[in-house]
């Protein structure tokens, strides 16, 4: 078993949040990516919660759509 599960459910309202911001601010997929420096494929799983995204790319991807890391736990 991983340290690390996607299923978690502060994993997955993160995941929701980045989504929600992205979309909120008509972001495609692969800007976001490409900001990460990743394949947009990678950010589709990072939203659907198929893959955990590290501190470091949720500091940057706050910083990209305007937010405090904060907001993306905003709700739990």
């Amino acid at each position: 078993m991983s340290r690390w599960s996607t299923d978690e459910p502060i994993n997955q309202h993160i995941c929701q949040r980045i989504k929600q911001r992205r979309e909120a601010l008509g972001i495609s997929l692969k800007t976001l990516a490409r900001v990460l420096d990743v394949s947009w494929q990678q950010m589709q799983k990072y939203e659907q919660g198929r893959s955990i995204i590290s501190a470091a790319k949720l500091h940057t991807l706050a910083h990209e759509l305007g937010v405090p890391v904060v907001w993306f736990y905003e709700g739990l």
